[in-house]
């Protein structure tokens, strides 16, 4: 369930499912991800066939716009979790722009630069 900061509910936001990192290399290629849904009236959201990985949950954001066109658009980290195979796995309440911070092993190797 998507909510805000004091725990209401937040309907009708565009979420995208993504892998924690650019992508997954196989050594022969790099396998994206981009499941897509959006929240009920009681910020609830389902999103079906995630693979067991680690995964991140991104708010689509319209960023500007543009003089010719529709905006653009950003995504917004919202939360960070691992999923697991063959279970339904239950975020709870994610808080809107409120993401967890980065894991400490990649902000160590962020810290000595690798």
């Amino acid at each position: 369930m998507l909510v805000t900061t004091n725990g209401v509910p937040v309907p009708n936001e565009e979420l995208v499912l993504g892998f924690d990192a650019d992508g997954i290399s196989t050594g022969l290629a790099v396998f994206g991800l981009n499941l897509r849904t959006r929240t009920g009236g009681r910020g609830e959201f389902i999103i079906t066939n995630a693979p067991p990985a680690d995964l991140v949950l991104h708010r689509m954001v319209a960023s500007r716009q543009t003089r010719t066109g529709p905006p653009s658009w950003a995504r917004t980290l919202q939360t960070r979790f691992y999923a697991s195979p063959g279970v339904t796995n239950d975020l709870g309440k994610v808080i809107l722009d409120t993401p967890p911070p980065e894991p400490l092993l990649r902000r160590l190797k962020q810290k000595i630069g690798l």
